[in-house]
């Protein structure tokens, strides 16, 4: 069996090793870390994994393939050319029924992040987020928020006028709501991944 050993600094970059936990089946050794507990939820039925407090030195996220296509690259190293490179994550029925019956009375829901006061206000003018919210009363907008319990990087679900707001929800849970909805405003984080 194959060992990949990962220390994944952000949910996103866990997010990004699924594609090769689905395909492979191999183990992944993550760092001991909270924050790799706290996301290794999403690994579940996937792949088994395992931690331990140090990783060799060279596997930290130095490795060469590193970069936006490095899970592609793996894939086609071991042989499994015709396997998706999206983020995966398996939900049990449970989970699926969670996430469609919280979704399930909004009208034509979308997923929104306004990402005003997180850092990440990029090229993103001012208002913008309450805008789409604004110019487009057909749909429903949900903003999730994620607690320090779920991510290094916590953020409350947004105040924005109109928009449904619902925090502290379970990764899993968070993550068969995303897949009800499967349409998203907003930029690149690390919850993105798990739609």
């Amino acid at each position: 069996m194959l060992d990949i050993y990962v220390n994944p600094h952000r949910m996103g970059d866990f997010l990004m090793n699924t594609p090769l936990m689905n395909a492979t089946g191999t183990r992944f050794i993550l760092k001991d870390t909270e924050e790799n507990r706290r996301v290794s939820v999403l690994g579940v039925g996937l792949a088994d994994i395992d931690f331990l407090p140090q990783l060799p030195h060279e596997t930290e996220w130095k490795i060469p393939e590193r970069g936006k296509f490095w899970p592609r690259r793996l894939l086609d190293a071991h042989g499994f050319q015709h396997c998706s490179c999206l983020p995966k994550i398996k939900l049990t029925d449970e989970e699926w029924f969670a996430g469609r019956s919280m979704m399930g009375g909004l009208r034509n829901p979308i997923v929104i992040r306004d990402i005003q006061g997180y850092g990440e206000e990029r090229n993103v003018p001012p208002g913008l987020m309450q805008k789409i919210v604004d110019n487009n009363p057909e749909y429903t907008f949900v903003s999730f928020g994620l607690t320090m319990g779920h991510s290094s990087r916590p953020h409350k679900a947004s105040s924005l006028r109109n928009a449904v707001a619902l925090d502290d929800l379970p990764l899993r849970i968070l993550a068969a709501c995303y897949a009800a909805i499967g349409l998203y405003v907003g930029v690149d984080t690390g919850s993105y991944h798990l739609m």
